[in-house]
């Protein structure tokens, strides 16, 4: 993996990469951060690969199905997912999953790239009009370390299937995750770029074609700012947090139990996990409970190299009596030193405080538990939500019959 041999005693005279297991609180390993030379190079390299095959669909086909696919396949079950839950911290059967949508998404670039990039007739006043998707050259994708494979997989296989070089420059935590990415693309078209932050990676983009990012919004902007400044093609997904609202008509327990799953996937650390809970005054109570009894069944401090187990501590009402008090009533249990946040249940209707938000009064309670928790709050006269939130209810889908003049119930 290049990993970087730091002599004892030594001193260091490069800028190093380290990465760390966010459970055991070891360190890992430690990288050489690429020189802007070397940078440069692999951006060159990536596009006389792509030049090599742009014109040659069946080439590329037979390259994601036969390099691509298989290496993913090889290395599923193995060193990669092993590194993914080294690095970040989720469980390995969590690691193993995502690998495996990774091959099923090569697995539909394969079926469907005659489709994708065949011309498109369209119907003008010339004798013959029609759209032709090219390639752009070399596309740069700056991604996180929540899902350190799909992220990667879902920007770089469109891309190469459409004929493009790809260099990225991954989240640093996950150094070791993106050398082996490197590993399955096994070709000069794909190369990981060691930089420190995603903010450095900007300096590179007037090199590139294109940019693909996923993150913060305020590293986002930036990536944008960049991007329009050099007129490259730029595509974004940024971060947010709509509510997760529950109504009277919805089934409380099945509720619950997807509540408490959509909050600990991954463990937490996914865009659309569910973090805010706006819930109907009339079932607030059953629906804290029944949450409650679902964060119970989640086994605590699990080892996740050990498959089934959560890693993220679930603080449950009755654990072992470590619940802190502050203003409402925090149901809690033990606490890994060191280890990244803890789950939460935090309800008391005597510390809410009311919120007007068009069309609603919503009251509030907040957590503050050093770390992501989930927020249960009391939607007292809710009228209006927007298709974007999660809304569970009982009755027909809320999409099917959007209200006239959409209204956001509440922006935190």
């Amino acid at each position: 993996m290049n990993a970087l041999p730091i002599p004892d005693g030594g001193e260091v005279v490069v800028s190093v990469i380290k990465t760390f297991d966010p459970f055991r609180q070891q360190e890992l390993s430690q990288y050489r951060e690429d020189s802007d030379e070397e940078v440069l190079r692999k951006i060159r390299l990536a596009r006389k690969a792509s030049e090599e095959f742009r014109g040659d669909i069946d080439q590329r086909k037979q390259y994601l199905r036969d390099t691509v696919k298989r290496n993913l396949e090889r290395m599923k079950g193995g060193e990669l997912a092993r590194t993914i839950t080294m690095e970040m911290g989720k469980p390995i059967k969590q690691s193993i999953a995502e690998v495996e949508k990774c091959i099923r998404l090569v697995d539909y670039a394969v079926e469907n790239i005659e489709r994708f990039y065949a011309p498109e007739p369209v119907m003008t006043e010339a004798r013959k009009s029609y759209v032709r998707f090219d390639p752009i050259g070399v596309v740069m994708a700056i991604m996180p370390w929540n899902f350190p494979v799909w992220q990667v997989m879902r920007a770089a296989v469109p891309a190469i299937s459409a004929g493009n070089g790809v260099v990225l420059k991954h989240a640093s935590i996950t150094t070791g995750t993106a050398l082996m990415i490197q590993e399955v693309f096994d070709s000069e078209a794909f190369s990981t770029l060691l930089l420190r932050g995603g903010s450095d990676a900007l300096r590179y983009i007037p090199h590139v074609d294109g940019v693909t990012f996923t993150g913060s919004t305020s590293v986002g902007a930036r990536v944008a700012e960049e991007a329009g400044k050099h007129i490259k093609k730029c595509v974004l997904e940024l971060g947010g947090s709509d509510p997760f609202i529950v109504l009277g008509s919805a089934d409380i327990r099945e509720t619950a139990k997807q509540a408490a799953l959509a909050r600990l996937q991954n463990n937490g650390q996914s865009c659309i996990a569910s973090k805010r809970f706006l819930v109907q005054g009339s079932i607030y109570e059953e629906f804290r409970e029944a949450l409650e009894e679902e964060f119970s069944r989640v086994v605590q401090g699990g080892d996740p190299h050990g498959g089934e187990h959560l890693p993220w501590p679930a603080f449950i009402k009755g654990a072992d009596g470590n619940g802190q008090e502050a203003g409402g009533r925090a149901q809690g249990g033990p606490r890994r030193e060191g280890y990244r946040g803890r789950e939460q249940v935090r309800a008391d209707r005597a510390t809410h405080h009311s919120v007007r938000a068009r069309g609603c009064e919503v009251r509030t309670g907040g957590i503050r538990a050093g770390g992501p928790a989930p927020e249960v709050r009391y939607a007292g006269r809710c009228r209006q939500a927007r298709q974007r939130h999660a809304l569970w209810t009982g009755g027909r889908p809320y999409g099917e019959t959007p209200p006239r003049k959409p209204r956001t119930l509440y922006r935190g």
